[in-house]
């Protein structure tokens, strides 16, 4: 009876090291995760309207926008500067280039709440 319980004990011990050694060694998968886009990144190409191109720079947090420049299909250029908070700090908009130079067509200061000029 003695020889049986050792053979019993032996199974059982060769059972629980073979499973331990299929979960630690046999299910690792040994390939690189791909990840599209792994962070994000501090200016980014945003394809939003027809009519227009943005390029945005973000503060660190990578989701409040910094500074935002639009060129329009018209040769317009737009400027935007925003305050830490997101809120837009200071927005520009300039004609197309004539003989080199653009005019200015709008300019306004915008106060930390985001809507007083």
């Amino acid at each position: 009876m003695s020889r049986n319980l050792v053979l019993i004990l032996s199974a059982a011990a060769l059972i629980v090291v073979s499973v331990s050694t299929l979960l630690i060694f046999g299910l690792q998968n040994d390939e690189p995760v791909y990840t599209p886009f792994p962070e994000k990144l501090e200016f980014r190409i945003e394809l939003a309207d027809a009519d227009e191109n943005r390029v945005v720079q973000y503060y660190p947090d990578g989701v409040t926008p910094m500074y935002a420049v639009v060129d329009h299909n018209d040769g317009r250029l737009t400027e935007f500067w925003y305050w830490e908070t997101g809120n837009r700090k200071e927005a520009k908009t300039q004609s197309a280039e004539t003989d080199g130079k653009r005019q200015v067509l709008r300019h306004a200061l915008i106060e930390p709440d985001g809507v007083t000029y």
